[in-house]
C-alpha cells in the first residue's frame, strides 16, 4: 500500500511507512522486557530491531527514477 514503485496502491506515504518501519523496530528491540522474556533470548530480537530503525534510516522517500527524470520529490499519480 506504500506510495513505492514497486507498490500496489500507493496510499501510504512512503515517509509514513519509514516511520512505522523505525517505529515496529524500536518496540522489537524492546520486546524482551516489555513481555518479559530478556533472560532467555534477547539479542537477536535487539539486534534485528536495531538493524531494522537503521534501514528506515537510511532509506530514501523518493524514487530513484524521479531523479533521474529531474522531478525531485515528485508524487505518483
Amino acid at each position: 500500500m506504500t506510495d513505492y514503485e514497486l507498490g500496489i496502491t500507493h496510499r501510504l506515504p512512503m515517509s509514513l511507512h519509514l516511520m512505522l518501519d523505525a517505529g515496529s523496530g524500536a518496540l522489537l528491540a524492546a520486546s524482551p522486557w516489555i513481555f518479559g522474556f530478556s533472560d532467555e533470548l534477547k539479542w537477536f530480537h535487539v539486534i534485528v530491531g536495531l538493524g531494522e530503525i537503521a534501514a528506515s534510516l537510511m532509506s530514501r522517500t523518493h524514487s530513484h527514477w524521479d531523479e533521474v527524470a529531474g522531478v525531485p520529490n515528485a508524487s505518483r499519480p
